[in-house]
């Protein structure tokens, strides 16, 4: 059991906040914990190839239930903005690094593959655990920047409407605090979350108790598979819990039939493959089917605004629109 201390005053300060890097860390677990083959690791995987993300690719590869909390600073507004964000990664004080990068490592007992992994990989993920020891601030640095790039490449395009999803449960939510008081909210978030007198109790393997916190920020993700925490023990200030958000209602036009019927499954099956951008070329490649019959496919789906596309020298790419993925509920299996 996990316990947090909340006082009287402190429970004034309660908040919610929508987190960029917060979700890609939601992400990143996801992709740690889920089959190799499934569509969401499967993306990732490609990123972190395609784009040489190589620390990234190795805090996924362990399996840890942790990841370091540098990586999603705690939000200071309601909002924070991504660049901000990343700044906050790449200055990280070098003890909080090296602290939570040594608590990364201890939990995975010096890294236990979740899978085999060539002698390479194991000597860039060994290499990572000396550089957070030797040279803390360049791997901050450096760990912003590969985190900058898959933002831009899986997560940018898809924000506005996972922003939409988060949005809508922090409305639920308010809406509960004034009519049933916080202990009904945290009841509600996950199993997992229980109000005691004192503080909020998590259900967790880890035993602990956080007095010394200011205030809680919550912060709803998409991604989350159960709660988790992100502090900042050096400067004992705030606590921040990623909490699985609630689905958003599907249009009355998708609940009654399943999203292939409306679209069609080939069409359905093209947006699915189009959180990367693509060509017409790669695209009949992956469906095995005509390059004429994906044009005729994309040509109906950039007219309805669910795919944009873009020139890039002689190439054409192809990659889903923020209405395409609230349909399919961001990048989600």
């Amino acid at each position: 059991m996990l316990h947090i201390d909340l006082s009287g005053e402190q429970v004034t300060r309660i908040r919610f906040a929508l987190s960029p890097m917060a979700e890609t860390s939601m992400v990143l677990l996801a992709a740690a914990r889920r089959p190799l083959r499934s569509r969401l690791s499967s993306t990732i995987w490609l990123v972190f190839k395609e784009h040489r993300l190589e620390y990234l690719a190795a805090l996924c590869r362990s399996r840890s239930s942790y990841l370091p909390s540098f990586i999603a600073p705690l939000p200071s507004g309601y909002e924070p903005d991504v660049q901000d964000q990343l700044h906050a990664i790449a200055t990280t004080p070098a003890s909080q690094v090296t602290d939570e990068m040594s608590a990364f490592f201890a939990d995975t007992g010096e890294f236990a593959p979740r899978r085999a992994v060539s002698d390479k990989v194991l000597l860039r993920v060994q290499g990572a655990g000396r550089l957070s020891q030797q040279d803390p601030q360049s791997l901050a640095q450096r760990m912003a920047d590969e985190l900058a790039c898959f933002w831009d490449q899986l997560m940018a395009h898809q924000w506005s409407a996972i922003r939409s999803q988060l949005e809508a449960e922090v409305t639920r939510q308010a809406d509960t605090v004034v009519r049933h008081g916080w202990a009904a909210v945290f009841l509600d978030m996950h199993p997992s979350l229980s109000w005691s007198e004192g503080g909020l109790t998590i259900d967790t393997p880890c035993d602990g108790r956080i007095f010394w916190s200011r205030s809680l920020i919550l912060l709803p993700s998409v991604h989350a598979h159960r709660p988790g925490l992100f502090t900042d023990v050096h400067k004992q200030r705030d606590t921040a819990l990623a909490y699985p958000a609630g689905r958003v209602e599907s249009a009355p036009a998708t609940a009654d039939r399943p999203l292939g019927q409306v679209l069609g499954r080939t069409r359905l099956a093209l947006l699915k493959s189009l959180g990367l951008a693509r060509t017409t070329a790669e695209l009949a490649e992956i469906h095995e089917l005509t390059a004429g019959s994906i044009s005729y496919h994309l040509t109906r789906l950039h007219t309805a605004g669910l795919v944009h596309r873009q020139r890039r020298g002689r190439s054409v790419y192809y990659r889903r629109s923020s209405q395409a993925d609230l349909l399919i509920h961001g990048v989600g299996d």
